[in-house]
């Protein structure tokens, strides 16, 4: 145990394991400010957010046809009077003879004329401040973007029946009644998971890639083989490697973690029992969704250390081992991108398996190998 330990001391500390935390905080900091500003800057995406959370909390996390006209009756038609009590009190709505918000979708007729007076008016309920500009994501409430995120979330509720209907031509099996969870929170995360996937398989075959590199270099093979424990020393390595790995990933995934529950994408936790889609699928809920991203990505970065680990096994100096970790680290991120782009179905679950299990047979081989091994 104790020769474990120094070996695991090789690999990761206390200091390193703290300064890969700070990292990922920063990193994660500007990445998911990124996300956020690229999906929730635009107030109609939080419009829409705040609008879902209200079918929500009312309504639970589907919606019904009865529970749609309660919807229309209620929170849609108040929040066009409200929109319309603002277009009363404006100037230039009243020198347009526009009275309330049917007229304004009217004036929005595709012709060049009608689209320019329709963004002037549109502009002064903006400096109006009454346009919902939703600067960030504490929203703003302003009556036109409410209205309009409103009345389409109605919209794409009412037509829901007709596409299970054509589904079921098709012969998919659709859930009868539709969830209320944005599709923009859904894409936000996948935006996301690539980007905590990526960094993670990068850090994975940092603390691998050079273990056994240093010791090849230094040639102490050989007097470490001359020991009756030295035949164990490549497993003990192997199971230190594997450790530092697991220890530095799991500090990653908690800076992520801390930061996107904490963080600006709060608002997402709301819809975390929410099906992820209309149809029968696995994971049902965002939440278990988000949970199935999560160990997929552990189980790719913990096979990218050990594969990085039988790289390092038979590379003798840097530059073979990072000819040989550049193409691979590609080509494991190009396949983990790939899987969490896919839902978890029989292809993404094979593929975890593989990059989990392939590297692990790799390592296995290369042990019982080095015990069979003959050192002159």
């Amino acid at each position: 145990m104790r020769v474990f330990w120094e070996e695991l001391k090789k690999v990761m500390n206390w200091k390193l394991l703290l300064a890969i935390f700070l990292f990922s905080l920063m990193y994660y900091k500007m990445f998911i400010s990124y996300h956020m500003n690229m999906e929730y800057c635009d107030p109609y995406a939080l419009g829409t957010i705040k609008t879902s959370g209200v079918l929500l909390k009312k309504y639970g996390t589907t919606v019904s046809p009865d529970e749609l006209k309660d919807f229309e009756k209620n929170y849609v038609a108040k929040a066009k009077m409200a929109l319309n009590q603002k277009i009363a009190g404006l100037e230039d709505f009243r020198k347009a003879k526009i009275t309330d918000a049917d007229q304004l979708d009217n004036v929005n007729d595709g012709t060049e004329k009608g689209n320019a007076l329709y963004e002037k008016l549109v502009e002064e309920l903006d400096n109006a401040g009454s346009s919902g500009r939703l600067e960030t994501p504490e929203e703003r409430d302003g009556p036109y973007i409410l209205y309009i995120c409103a009345r389409n979330e109605a919209d794409s509720l009412s037509v829901y029946p007709e596409q299970v209907k054509q589904l079921k031509t098709g012969g998919i099996e659709s859930r009868k009644e539709q969830t209320v969870l944005p599709q923009l929170v859904s894409s936000a995360w996948s935006g996301l998971a690539r980007d905590f996937a990526v960094l993670l398989l990068v850090t994975s075959a940092l603390i691998a890639a050079p273990c056994l590199v240093r010791e090849n270099r230094a040639n102490v093979k050989g007097l470490a083989y001359s020991a009756k424990k030295g035949r164990k020393l490549f497993t003990v390595q192997f199971a230190a490697v594997l450790a530092g790995a697991l220890l530095a990933v799991l500090a990653q995934a908690a800076g992520f973690f801390a930061l996107y529950i904490f963080g600006c994408h709060k608002v997402d936790q709301q819809f975390w029992n929410c099906y992820m889609y209309n149809i029968a699928a696995y994971p049902e809920t965002f939440g278990q969704y988000i949970a199935a991203d999560a160990v997929t990505t552990l189980f790719f970065a913990l096979g990218m250390a050990l594969l990085s680990f039988a790289v390092s096994k038979l590379c003798r100096n840097y530059v073979s081992l990072m000819a040989a970790e550049v193409p691979l680290l590609f080509l494991v991120g190009r396949l983990s991108v790939w899987s969490l782009q896919n839902s978890f179905e029989t292809k993404r679950m094979a593929a975890c398996a593989a990059a989990f299990l392939i590297p692990m047979a790799v390592c296995l081989f290369l042990l019982h190998r080095e015990k069979t091994t003959d050192m002159v």
